[in-house]
């Protein structure tokens, strides 16, 4: 009942819909408090008078993912309130819209598929895929070796010692 009620009130008119989401700091459509949505990142190709009114910033984002592969992006981050309130005017639409248009790292192709049609073509990352077929056909060849009793697991996989040897401290 809840998730209807946050789906309701995320589409109702401007006005009313703005003045609740301030009133209980929630933003309906998110699902988030609003003084957690600091990215901007729609509005980074925008005019800068409107990065300055925004308080926008370019934070570099770098991080080593699970799979050990160095992640590096701008993420653009400024005042949640000021945000919010771009967002929630009826002409957030339009500028999301441009913003997808001046989107540098898209061919004008997957920009114009994606302004008629919606869809997002992403760009394929041939190392990634590589390397998950790697991992993938490396835990196929564990699986079957753990069943015939070649291998065991023990949070990673060993082979166990032929021969056991006892060891004490009192030699």
């Amino acid at each position: 009942m809840g998730e209807y009620l946050n789906q309701v009130a995320s589409q109702s008119a401007f006005l009313p819909k703005y003045l609740a989401e301030l009133t209980t700091g929630h933003e309906f459509f998110r699902n988030k408090p609003i003084k957690d949505n600091i990215t901007g990142n729609e509005f980074a190709t925008m005019p800068q008078f409107l990065k300055d009114f925004l308080e926008l910033q370019p934070r570099e984002v770098k991080y080593t993912d699970k799979n050990g592969r160095k992640v590096e992006y701008t993420m653009w981050v400024g005042n949640p309130y000021k945000i919010h309130l771009l967002r929630s005017l009826p002409t957030s639409r339009i500028t999301s819209t441009s913003g997808q248009i001046a989107d540098e790292r898209y061919s004008t192709s997957a920009k114009l598929l994606r302004l008629l049609t919606g869809i997002k073509i992403y760009p394929i990352d041939v190392e990634r895929m590589q390397e998950k077929e790697i991992n993938e056909y490396i835990n196929t060849v564990e699986d079957i070796l753990v069943n015939y009793g070649v291998l065991r697991k023990y949070e990673n996989t060993y082979e166990p010692t032929k021969t056991k040897q006892k060891t004490s401290i009192f030699k």
